[in-house]
Protein backbone atom coordinates (compact mmCIF):
# COMPACT_ATOMS: atom_id res chain seq x y z
CA UNK A 1 0.00 0.00 0.00
CA UNK A 2 3.03 2.37 0.10
CA UNK A 3 2.69 5.32 -2.19
CA UNK A 4 5.58 7.59 -3.18
CA UNK A 5 4.57 10.93 -4.29
CA UNK A 6 6.86 13.59 -5.50
CA UNK A 7 8.41 16.17 -7.96
CA UNK A 8 11.42 14.68 -9.00
CA UNK A 9 10.66 12.66 -12.36
CA UNK A 10 13.72 10.36 -12.27
CA UNK A 11 14.45 9.99 -7.99
CA UNK A 12 10.37 10.32 -7.36
CA UNK A 13 8.99 8.53 -9.96
CA UNK A 14 11.54 6.34 -12.47
CA UNK A 15 12.97 4.98 -9.42
CA UNK A 16 9.76 3.68 -7.31
CA UNK A 17 8.08 2.45 -10.11
CA UNK A 18 11.26 0.31 -10.87
CA UNK A 19 11.36 -1.32 -7.44
CA UNK A 20 7.61 -1.96 -7.58
CA UNK A 21 6.13 1.11 -5.42
CA UNK A 22 3.18 3.08 -6.21
CA UNK A 23 4.48 6.02 -7.11
CA UNK A 24 3.03 9.94 -8.34
CA UNK A 25 4.77 12.75 -9.43
CA UNK A 26 3.28 15.77 -8.25
CA UNK A 27 3.63 18.45 -11.12
CA UNK A 28 4.46 21.35 -8.42
CA UNK A 29 3.55 25.14 -9.99
CA UNK A 30 6.26 26.51 -11.34
CA UNK A 31 6.72 30.37 -11.33
CA UNK A 32 5.45 32.19 -14.75
CA UNK A 33 7.64 33.68 -17.42
CA UNK A 34 7.12 37.16 -16.05
CA UNK A 35 7.21 36.34 -12.54
CA UNK A 36 10.41 34.63 -13.00
CA UNK A 37 11.56 37.87 -14.82
CA UNK A 38 10.60 39.87 -11.52
CA UNK A 39 12.64 37.55 -9.10
CA UNK A 40 15.80 37.72 -10.82
CA UNK A 41 14.95 41.78 -10.80
CA UNK A 42 13.68 42.37 -7.14
CA UNK A 43 15.07 39.53 -5.87
CA UNK A 44 15.69 41.00 -2.18
CA UNK A 45 12.46 42.87 -2.33
CA UNK A 46 9.91 41.88 0.18
CA UNK A 47 6.77 42.97 -1.41
CA UNK A 48 7.87 41.33 -4.72
CA UNK A 49 8.66 38.21 -3.08
CA UNK A 50 5.19 38.21 -1.26
CA UNK A 51 2.83 39.53 -4.44
CA UNK A 52 4.32 36.38 -6.30
CA UNK A 53 4.19 34.23 -3.56
CA UNK A 54 0.54 34.86 -2.36
CA UNK A 55 0.28 34.09 -6.86
CA UNK A 56 1.40 31.11 -7.02
CA UNK A 57 -0.42 29.68 -3.68
CA UNK A 58 -3.43 30.64 -5.71
CA UNK A 59 -2.46 28.05 -8.67
CA UNK A 60 -0.86 25.83 -6.23
CA UNK A 61 -4.33 25.17 -4.44
CA UNK A 62 -6.72 26.01 -7.50
CA UNK A 63 -4.82 23.98 -9.70
CA UNK A 64 -8.57 22.74 -11.59
CA UNK A 65 -9.05 25.90 -13.03
CA UNK A 66 -8.30 26.95 -15.95
CA UNK A 67 -5.71 29.67 -18.02
CA UNK A 68 -7.86 32.51 -17.58
CA UNK A 69 -8.27 32.05 -13.85
CA UNK A 70 -4.43 31.95 -13.65
CA UNK A 71 -3.86 34.73 -15.98
CA UNK A 72 -6.54 36.90 -13.62
CA UNK A 73 -4.99 35.90 -10.54
CA UNK A 74 -1.05 35.90 -11.42
CA UNK A 75 -0.85 38.88 -13.85
CA UNK A 76 -3.93 41.25 -13.99
CA UNK A 77 -5.00 41.11 -10.12
CA UNK A 78 -0.96 42.07 -9.22
CA UNK A 79 -0.82 44.56 -11.71
CA UNK A 80 -3.86 46.48 -10.36
CA UNK A 81 -3.86 45.63 -6.94
CA UNK A 82 -1.82 48.12 -5.95
CA UNK A 83 -3.51 50.79 -7.75
CA UNK A 84 -6.82 49.95 -5.60
CA UNK A 85 -4.91 49.89 -2.40
CA UNK A 86 -3.50 53.29 -3.11
CA UNK A 87 -7.13 54.51 -4.30
CA UNK A 88 -8.58 53.63 -1.00
CA UNK A 89 -6.34 55.06 1.37
CA UNK A 90 -6.73 58.11 -0.94
CA UNK A 91 -10.12 58.30 -0.40
CA UNK A 92 -9.95 57.74 3.00
CA UNK A 93 -7.72 60.48 3.44
CA UNK A 94 -9.57 62.69 1.63
CA UNK A 95 -13.02 62.03 3.75
CA UNK A 96 -14.54 60.55 0.38
CA UNK A 97 -17.21 58.09 0.97
CA UNK A 98 -18.13 57.40 -2.87
CA UNK A 99 -16.02 56.74 -5.46
CA UNK A 100 -16.99 56.10 -9.04
CA UNK A 101 -15.64 53.76 -10.92
CA UNK A 102 -16.25 54.58 -14.98
CA UNK A 103 -17.18 52.38 -17.52
CA UNK A 104 -15.68 50.00 -19.12
CA UNK A 105 -12.61 49.69 -17.62
CA UNK A 106 -13.78 50.53 -13.94
CA UNK A 107 -15.96 47.07 -14.04
CA UNK A 108 -12.23 44.81 -12.69
CA UNK A 109 -11.30 47.68 -10.79
CA UNK A 110 -14.60 48.11 -8.81
CA UNK A 111 -14.89 44.50 -8.01
CA UNK A 112 -11.27 44.30 -6.61
CA UNK A 113 -12.26 47.55 -4.24
CA UNK A 114 -15.36 45.72 -2.70
CA UNK A 115 -13.31 42.73 -2.08
CA UNK A 116 -10.98 45.21 -0.05
CA UNK A 117 -13.90 47.19 1.55
CA UNK A 118 -15.76 44.23 2.75
CA UNK A 119 -12.58 42.73 3.57
CA UNK A 120 -11.25 45.48 5.96
CA UNK A 121 -14.61 47.29 6.97
CA UNK A 122 -13.82 50.21 5.12
CA UNK A 123 -16.45 53.09 5.11
CA UNK A 124 -16.58 53.95 1.45
CA UNK A 125 -19.41 53.01 -1.06
CA UNK A 126 -18.63 52.56 -4.58
CA UNK A 127 -20.94 53.09 -7.77
CA UNK A 128 -20.66 52.17 -11.75
CA UNK A 129 -20.39 54.86 -14.03
CA UNK A 130 -21.57 54.24 -17.04
CA UNK A 131 -19.78 56.87 -19.93
CA UNK A 132 -16.99 56.83 -22.56
CA UNK A 133 -15.37 59.11 -25.17
CA UNK A 134 -18.56 58.98 -27.22
CA UNK A 135 -20.98 59.59 -24.81
CA UNK A 136 -19.37 62.65 -23.28
CA UNK A 137 -16.70 64.05 -25.26
CA UNK A 138 -19.22 65.58 -28.38
CA UNK A 139 -22.19 66.58 -25.55
CA UNK A 140 -19.65 68.67 -23.19
CA UNK A 141 -18.91 70.59 -26.19
CA UNK A 142 -20.53 74.32 -25.20
CA UNK A 143 -19.99 78.02 -26.32
CA UNK A 144 -18.15 79.46 -23.22
CA UNK A 145 -15.86 76.97 -22.83
CA UNK A 146 -12.71 77.48 -25.18
CA UNK A 147 -10.38 75.69 -22.79
CA UNK A 148 -12.56 72.25 -23.70
CA UNK A 149 -12.97 73.06 -27.21
CA UNK A 150 -9.69 73.62 -27.65
CA UNK A 151 -8.73 70.00 -26.31
CA UNK A 152 -11.69 68.50 -28.31
CA UNK A 153 -10.27 69.59 -31.54
CA UNK A 154 -6.60 68.34 -30.69
CA UNK A 155 -8.31 65.27 -29.72
CA UNK A 156 -10.62 64.93 -32.37
CA UNK A 157 -7.53 65.07 -34.82
CA UNK A 158 -5.77 62.56 -33.66
CA UNK A 159 -8.13 60.72 -36.12
CA UNK A 160 -8.63 63.32 -38.65
CA UNK A 161 -10.04 61.15 -40.84
CA UNK A 162 -13.18 60.38 -39.07
CA UNK A 163 -14.06 63.96 -37.89
CA UNK A 164 -17.50 63.95 -39.42
CA UNK A 165 -18.55 60.55 -37.65
CA UNK A 166 -17.06 61.63 -34.41
CA UNK A 167 -19.00 64.65 -34.57
CA UNK A 168 -22.15 62.82 -35.62
CA UNK A 169 -22.49 65.39 -39.25
CA UNK A 170 -22.24 64.35 -42.43
CA UNK A 171 -19.51 65.13 -44.92
CA UNK A 172 -21.64 67.25 -46.83
CA UNK A 173 -22.30 69.48 -43.83
CA UNK A 174 -18.70 69.51 -42.81
CA UNK A 175 -17.66 70.59 -46.00
CA UNK A 176 -19.84 73.50 -46.12
CA UNK A 177 -17.56 75.30 -43.08
CA UNK A 178 -14.23 73.18 -43.71
CA UNK A 179 -12.48 74.52 -47.16
CA UNK A 180 -11.97 71.27 -49.71
CA UNK A 181 -8.59 71.67 -50.08
CA UNK A 182 -8.30 69.98 -46.34
CA UNK A 183 -9.16 66.95 -48.29
CA UNK A 184 -8.56 64.95 -45.26
CA UNK A 185 -7.49 61.32 -47.34
CA UNK A 186 -4.59 63.57 -49.58
CA UNK A 187 -3.78 65.41 -46.05
CA UNK A 188 -0.04 66.29 -46.21
CA UNK A 189 1.35 67.62 -42.72
CA UNK A 190 1.92 71.14 -43.71
CA UNK A 191 -1.87 71.31 -44.73
CA UNK A 192 -2.79 69.22 -41.46
CA UNK A 193 -1.35 71.98 -39.11
CA UNK A 194 -3.70 74.47 -41.52
CA UNK A 195 -6.55 72.36 -40.72
CA UNK A 196 -5.94 72.13 -36.94
CA UNK A 197 -5.54 75.88 -37.02
CA UNK A 198 -8.60 76.24 -38.98
CA UNK A 199 -10.43 74.37 -36.63
CA UNK A 200 -9.26 75.86 -33.20
CA UNK A 201 -10.05 79.33 -34.98
CA UNK A 202 -13.67 78.37 -36.22
CA UNK A 203 -16.77 79.19 -34.33
CA UNK A 204 -18.84 78.06 -37.24
CA UNK A 205 -17.55 74.16 -36.69
CA UNK A 206 -18.19 74.70 -33.10
CA UNK A 207 -21.70 75.68 -33.36
CA UNK A 208 -22.47 73.04 -35.87
CA UNK A 209 -20.93 70.59 -33.26
CA UNK A 210 -23.18 72.32 -30.91
CA UNK A 211 -26.24 71.95 -32.93
CA UNK A 212 -25.86 68.20 -34.17
CA UNK A 213 -25.32 66.89 -30.49
CA UNK A 214 -28.09 68.60 -28.51
CA UNK A 215 -30.25 66.08 -27.78
CA UNK A 216 -27.18 63.76 -26.69
CA UNK A 217 -25.95 66.96 -24.58
CA UNK A 218 -29.72 67.08 -23.08
CA UNK A 219 -29.63 63.53 -22.29
CA UNK A 220 -25.76 62.96 -20.95
CA UNK A 221 -26.26 65.99 -18.36
CA UNK A 222 -29.88 64.01 -17.31
CA UNK A 223 -28.19 60.53 -16.74
CA UNK A 224 -24.90 62.34 -14.49
CA UNK A 225 -27.09 64.60 -12.34
CA UNK A 226 -29.39 61.32 -11.52
CA UNK A 227 -26.51 59.24 -10.82
CA UNK A 228 -24.22 62.31 -8.82
CA UNK A 229 -27.12 63.83 -6.99
CA UNK A 230 -28.34 61.00 -5.98
CA UNK A 231 -26.05 61.01 -2.89
CA UNK A 232 -25.36 63.73 -0.65
CA UNK A 233 -21.75 63.44 -0.78
CA UNK A 234 -19.96 67.50 -1.11
CA UNK A 235 -16.72 65.78 -2.67
CA UNK A 236 -17.06 63.21 -5.78
CA UNK A 237 -14.50 61.12 -7.00
CA UNK A 238 -14.16 58.77 -10.21
CA UNK A 239 -11.88 56.11 -10.81
CA UNK A 240 -10.33 55.28 -14.16
CA UNK A 241 -7.14 52.90 -15.40
CA UNK A 242 -5.34 54.81 -17.95
CA UNK A 243 -5.71 58.04 -20.31
CA UNK A 244 -5.44 61.59 -21.38
CA UNK A 245 -7.61 62.83 -18.59
CA UNK A 246 -9.89 64.66 -21.63
CA UNK A 247 -12.46 62.21 -21.10
CA UNK A 248 -12.64 63.26 -17.75
CA UNK A 249 -12.52 66.67 -18.62
CA UNK A 250 -15.30 66.32 -20.90
CA UNK A 251 -17.30 64.06 -18.03
CA UNK A 252 -16.66 67.09 -15.37
CA UNK A 253 -17.53 70.28 -17.26
CA UNK A 254 -21.19 68.19 -17.99
CA UNK A 255 -21.51 67.70 -14.14
CA UNK A 256 -20.47 71.36 -13.29
CA UNK A 257 -23.48 72.75 -15.62
CA UNK A 258 -25.92 71.52 -12.93
CA UNK A 259 -23.53 71.02 -9.26
CA UNK A 260 -20.54 73.00 -7.36
CA UNK A 261 -19.87 69.69 -6.02
CA UNK A 262 -16.04 68.75 -5.89
CA UNK A 263 -14.41 66.55 -8.59
CA UNK A 264 -11.31 64.40 -7.77
CA UNK A 265 -10.38 61.79 -10.27
CA UNK A 266 -7.63 58.86 -9.82
CA UNK A 267 -6.00 56.97 -12.54
CA UNK A 268 -3.70 54.04 -12.09
CA UNK A 269 -1.70 54.62 -15.38
CA UNK A 270 -1.20 58.20 -17.65
CA UNK A 271 -0.60 58.50 -21.32
CA UNK A 272 2.69 60.35 -22.63
CA UNK A 273 -0.17 63.15 -24.01
CA UNK A 274 -2.33 64.93 -20.88
CA UNK A 275 -4.76 67.64 -20.72
CA UNK A 276 -4.59 70.35 -18.67
CA UNK A 277 -7.48 69.51 -15.61
CA UNK A 278 -11.09 71.49 -15.73
CA UNK A 279 -12.71 71.65 -13.06
CA UNK A 280 -11.75 68.99 -11.55
CA UNK A 281 -8.61 67.20 -9.74
CA UNK A 282 -6.28 64.60 -11.54
CA UNK A 283 -4.20 62.31 -9.61
CA UNK A 284 -1.91 59.62 -11.21
CA UNK A 285 -0.99 56.59 -9.19
CA UNK A 286 2.28 55.45 -11.64
CA UNK A 287 5.11 56.92 -11.41
CA UNK A 288 5.92 56.34 -14.81
CA UNK A 289 4.51 56.99 -18.13
CA UNK A 290 5.34 54.03 -20.16
CA UNK A 291 4.56 54.89 -24.01
CA UNK A 292 1.55 52.50 -26.03
CA UNK A 293 0.59 50.95 -22.84
CA UNK A 294 -3.04 52.14 -22.26
CA UNK A 295 -4.47 49.47 -24.73
CA UNK A 296 -2.63 46.47 -23.51
CA UNK A 297 -3.44 47.82 -19.77
CA UNK A 298 -7.51 48.36 -20.70
CA UNK A 299 -7.76 45.10 -22.41
CA UNK A 300 -6.98 43.45 -19.12
CA UNK A 301 -9.59 45.73 -17.15
CA UNK A 302 -12.01 44.01 -20.30
CA UNK A 303 -15.89 44.36 -19.06
CA UNK A 304 -18.53 41.83 -20.66
CA UNK A 305 -20.63 45.05 -22.17
CA UNK A 306 -19.77 47.11 -25.00
CA UNK A 307 -18.70 50.41 -24.65
CA UNK A 308 -21.86 53.77 -24.01
CA UNK A 309 -23.00 54.95 -27.16
CA UNK A 310 -25.05 57.41 -25.60
CA UNK A 311 -28.26 57.43 -23.16
CA UNK A 312 -31.91 56.84 -23.46
CA UNK A 313 -35.02 57.86 -21.35
CA UNK A 314 -37.36 54.70 -19.84
CA UNK A 315 -39.96 55.01 -17.80
CA UNK A 316 -38.89 58.39 -16.12
CA UNK A 317 -34.94 56.99 -15.54
CA UNK A 318 -31.68 58.00 -18.48
CA UNK A 319 -30.64 54.35 -18.46
CA UNK A 320 -27.30 54.02 -20.81
CA UNK A 321 -27.18 53.12 -24.95
CA UNK A 322 -24.26 49.86 -25.13
CA UNK A 323 -22.70 48.58 -28.21
CA UNK A 324 -24.20 45.30 -28.79
CA UNK A 325 -21.17 42.76 -28.56
CA UNK A 326 -21.26 38.87 -29.19
CA UNK A 327 -21.62 37.55 -25.65
CA UNK A 328 -20.82 33.92 -26.48
CA UNK A 329 -16.96 34.64 -27.16
CA UNK A 330 -17.05 35.83 -24.05
CA UNK A 331 -18.40 32.93 -22.73
CA UNK A 332 -16.40 30.80 -24.99
CA UNK A 333 -13.23 32.64 -23.62
CA UNK A 334 -13.88 31.77 -19.65
CA UNK A 335 -14.45 35.71 -18.79
CA UNK A 336 -16.04 34.65 -15.64
CA UNK A 337 -13.18 32.59 -14.36
CA UNK A 338 -10.73 35.14 -15.47
CA UNK A 339 -12.72 37.52 -12.69
CA UNK A 340 -12.75 34.44 -10.35
CA UNK A 341 -9.14 34.48 -10.54
CA UNK A 342 -8.43 38.45 -10.05
CA UNK A 343 -11.19 38.18 -7.14
CA UNK A 344 -9.61 35.45 -5.36
CA UNK A 345 -6.08 37.05 -5.28
CA UNK A 346 -8.11 40.16 -3.63
CA UNK A 347 -9.27 37.85 -1.19
CA UNK A 348 -6.05 35.78 -1.01
CA UNK A 349 -3.73 38.95 -0.81
CA UNK A 350 -5.92 39.96 1.82
CA UNK A 351 -4.65 37.92 4.53
CA UNK A 352 -1.07 38.55 4.16
CA UNK A 353 -0.85 42.02 3.87
CA UNK A 354 -1.50 44.84 6.54
CA UNK A 355 -3.93 47.20 4.80
CA UNK A 356 -3.07 50.18 6.63
CA UNK A 357 0.51 49.57 6.20
CA UNK A 358 0.74 48.13 3.21
CA UNK A 359 3.40 50.66 0.54
CA UNK A 360 1.72 50.11 -2.44
CA UNK A 361 4.27 52.90 -3.57
CA UNK A 362 6.72 50.38 -3.86
CA UNK A 363 4.64 47.91 -5.52
CA UNK A 364 4.60 50.04 -8.34
CA UNK A 365 8.32 48.04 -9.27
CA UNK A 366 6.07 45.03 -9.95
CA UNK A 367 3.12 46.40 -11.59
CA UNK A 368 5.42 48.30 -13.83
CA UNK A 369 7.36 45.12 -14.65
CA UNK A 370 4.62 43.24 -15.87
CA UNK A 371 3.37 46.17 -17.73
CA UNK A 372 6.90 46.07 -19.57
CA UNK A 373 6.41 42.08 -19.89
CA UNK A 374 3.38 42.92 -21.78
CA UNK A 375 4.88 45.43 -24.37
CA UNK A 376 8.24 44.20 -24.73
CA UNK A 377 8.61 40.49 -23.67
CA UNK A 378 5.08 38.39 -23.56
CA UNK A 379 5.84 34.86 -24.25
CA UNK A 380 3.08 32.66 -27.46
CA UNK A 381 0.72 31.53 -23.86
CA UNK A 382 0.22 34.83 -22.88
CA UNK A 383 -0.27 36.24 -26.40
CA UNK A 384 -2.61 33.56 -27.44
CA UNK A 385 -4.88 34.52 -24.28
CA UNK A 386 -4.98 37.82 -25.09
CA UNK A 387 -4.85 38.61 -28.92
CA UNK A 388 -8.30 36.38 -29.60
CA UNK A 389 -10.04 38.85 -27.20
CA UNK A 390 -12.99 40.98 -28.94
CA UNK A 391 -11.57 44.44 -28.46
CA UNK A 392 -10.91 47.56 -30.03
CA UNK A 393 -10.11 51.26 -28.86
CA UNK A 394 -11.84 52.97 -32.07
CA UNK A 395 -13.49 50.13 -33.76
CA UNK A 396 -16.37 48.44 -33.80
CA UNK A 397 -15.16 45.15 -31.66
CA UNK A 398 -16.54 42.67 -34.07
CA UNK A 399 -12.59 41.49 -34.15
CA UNK A 400 -9.78 39.81 -32.08
CA UNK A 401 -7.65 42.48 -30.48
CA UNK A 402 -4.31 41.05 -32.02
CA UNK A 403 -5.11 38.21 -34.55
CA UNK A 404 -2.72 35.82 -36.05
CA UNK A 405 -1.21 37.12 -39.24
CA UNK A 406 -0.80 35.24 -42.06
CA UNK A 407 2.44 34.96 -44.41
CA UNK A 408 0.51 36.86 -47.33
CA UNK A 409 -0.19 39.62 -44.61
CA UNK A 410 2.93 40.02 -43.35
CA UNK A 411 4.40 40.29 -46.55
CA UNK A 412 1.98 43.55 -47.36
CA UNK A 413 3.03 44.85 -43.77
CA UNK A 414 6.12 44.63 -44.75
CA UNK A 415 6.05 46.74 -48.35
CA UNK A 416 3.26 48.84 -47.43
CA UNK A 417 3.46 49.29 -43.50
CA UNK A 418 0.39 48.59 -42.89
CA UNK A 419 -1.85 45.54 -40.72
CA UNK A 420 -4.54 44.60 -38.75
CA UNK A 421 -4.07 44.45 -35.52
CA UNK A 422 -4.23 47.12 -32.29
CA UNK A 423 -0.48 45.28 -30.84
CA UNK A 424 1.67 44.01 -33.42
CA UNK A 425 3.64 42.16 -30.76
CA UNK A 426 1.14 39.96 -29.97
CA UNK A 427 0.11 39.37 -33.40
CA UNK A 428 3.61 38.30 -33.91
CA UNK A 429 3.53 35.85 -30.81
CA UNK A 430 0.27 34.39 -32.11
CA UNK A 431 1.88 33.64 -35.61
CA UNK A 432 3.76 31.22 -37.28
CA UNK A 433 7.48 31.09 -37.50
CA UNK A 434 7.83 32.25 -41.05
CA UNK A 435 5.02 35.71 -40.29
CA UNK A 436 6.87 35.95 -37.20
CA UNK A 437 10.47 36.12 -39.17
CA UNK A 438 8.75 38.86 -40.97
CA UNK A 439 7.78 41.13 -38.92
CA UNK A 440 10.88 40.68 -37.11
CA UNK A 441 12.85 41.51 -40.24
CA UNK A 442 10.36 44.73 -40.77
CA UNK A 443 10.82 46.16 -36.99
CA UNK A 444 14.73 46.00 -37.73
CA UNK A 445 14.42 47.74 -41.38
CA UNK A 446 11.76 50.21 -40.87
CA UNK A 447 12.58 51.80 -44.22
CA UNK A 448 13.19 48.17 -45.89
CA UNK A 449 10.19 48.88 -48.68
CA UNK A 450 12.12 52.62 -49.62
CA UNK A 451 15.34 50.82 -50.02
CA UNK A 452 14.09 48.35 -52.56
CA UNK A 453 12.66 50.85 -54.69
CA UNK A 454 11.79 54.55 -54.65
CA UNK A 455 12.42 57.59 -55.85
CA UNK A 456 13.29 61.35 -54.22
CA UNK A 457 12.84 64.39 -56.02
CA UNK A 458 13.29 67.55 -54.29
CA UNK A 459 13.28 70.75 -56.28
CA UNK A 460 14.14 72.95 -53.31
CA UNK A 461 17.59 71.31 -53.08
CA UNK A 462 17.46 69.93 -56.30
CA UNK A 463 17.68 66.27 -55.58
CA UNK A 464 16.99 63.50 -57.34
CA UNK A 465 17.76 60.22 -56.15
CA UNK A 466 16.50 56.56 -57.52
CA UNK A 467 16.97 53.57 -55.44
CA UNK A 468 16.99 49.94 -56.17
CA UNK A 469 17.78 47.05 -54.28
CA UNK A 470 19.53 49.20 -52.03
CA UNK A 471 21.64 50.50 -54.50
CA UNK A 472 21.53 54.67 -55.48
CA UNK A 473 21.72 56.62 -58.83
CA UNK A 474 21.43 60.10 -58.70
CA UNK A 475 19.70 61.44 -61.65
CA UNK A 476 19.65 65.24 -60.70
CA UNK A 477 21.69 66.32 -63.56
CA UNK A 478 19.38 64.68 -66.21
CA UNK A 479 16.33 66.65 -64.30
CA UNK A 480 18.47 70.07 -64.18
CA UNK A 481 21.12 70.57 -66.51
CA UNK A 482 23.57 72.92 -64.61
CA UNK A 483 23.40 71.04 -61.31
Amino acid sequence: AWCHIGDNIHSDYEIPVKYGINAKLFDYVKLMPFEQKAIETYENNPIVQLTIGCAKNIRLNNSENNEKYMLGSSLSAVIFAPFIIWLLKQAQSRGLNCIYFVARDGFVLKKMADILIKANDLNIRTEYLYGSRKSWRTAAVDYDNNELNKQFIISLLWKYQKISETCNISEEELYKIVPKEFDRKKLKPKMFLKLKEFLLNSDDFINLVIKKNKDKKILASKYLKQEILKHSDKNICFADIDGSAYTMNAMSSIIHSFTDKKLTSFFAFSTTELFKPINIENNFFSALKIPYAGNVIELLARAPHGQTLGYAEKDGNIIPILENINNIIFEKWKFDDYIDGIQDFMSEFNKYIKFYDYLSFESQLLSNNYVNFLLNDIDKNTAEILGCINHSLSEKENREFAPKIGIVNAIKYLFLDKIQTENILISQMRSNIFSRKIIEYKKNHPCFRKDIINILINKKKRQAQFTLLGFKFNFANIIWKNN
